[in-house]
């Protein structure tokens, strides 16, 4: 789905996923935070530092509540980071995407801190996606993640790799600016649980929808979810052959 190369992220980073990207063959590139998150003057520092072998940058990795320090990434600095790596995309002609890991982002609630908005919407190339997990904030042992991204190669991977591996596919249906799915777990839709919905943007939190369903207003470009079993839970499954895109979805 991706070819190993150079995994931009923070430093500090999880250990565990970077042993894992590392036995994939993926070399990381850990930039040193600040308040915001990952250091825009630090990375391009190491951009510049690569000289050409910035063109073997594979993805973009960010942690919007990282772990383990704990650094909350800023909305501004969540665009900037996609700016970057849309700037890098149309330098090199081809799509580098940026992954946006939102794990802890629902265990938050300091009224100090902003609301948290979603750059999907401002995201013309297709090359964002958002990472997220209902282990954090329903059961850890459900082991339930999922993913929001344009429609595309890498979405149909990640789609086909899922069935592969047993888990059956989500129905997903998008149009009209919004997306639904209804998550389905071992061949059973999961119906009268107590749904999610978040308005677009992300600004306006979570709040309740109908039973058995997971909604996000998304813009009008066609946007995907799709729902990951815990397969990454396997240490390197030779059958599935699958990138550990995160261990967000781990309990």
């Amino acid at each position: 789905m991706v070819a190993p190369g150079i995994v931009v992220t923070s430093d500090p980073m999880y250990y565990i996923y970077a042993d894992a990207l590392q036995r994939k063959g993926f070399e990381v590139l850990a930039v040193p935070e600040d308040g915001e998150g990952i250091g825009l003057e630090a990375l391009e520092r190491k951009l510049r530092a690569l000289g050409g072998a910035v063109e073997r940058i594979a993805f973009f990795y960010a942690v919007t509540v990282n772990n383990p320090s704990c650094t909350i990434l800023s909305n501004r600095r969540r665009r900037a980071l996609l700016e970057v790596a849309a700037r890098l995309s149309r330098e090199q002609g081809r799509w580098i995407p940026i992954f946006y890991d939102l794990a802890y982002e629902l265990l938050l609630h300091d009224p100090r801190a902003e609301p948290f908005v979603s750059v999907l919407p401002e995201d013309d190339l297709g090359i964002a996606y958002e990472i997220g997990t209902l282990s954090k904030v329903l059961a850890p042992g459900l082991r339930i993640g999922y993913l929001l991204g344009p429609d595309g190669p890498l979405m149909n991977a990640m789609v086909q790799k899922t069935s592969d591996a047993g888990f059956r596919r989500a129905a997903l249906r998008s149009g009209n600016g919004q997306l639904s799915a209804r998550p389905a777990h071992h061949g059973t839709t999961a119906r009268g649980e107590r749904g999610l919905s978040r308005e677009g943007g992300g600004g306006k939190g979570w709040h309740r929808a109908q039973p058995g369903t997971i909604y996000r207003r998304m813009p009008r470009r066609q946007r995907r979810l799709l729902l990951l079993p815990d397969v990454a839970g396997c240490r390197d499954p030779p059958h599935l052959g699958l990138l550990p895109v995160s261990d967000a979805h781990h309990g």
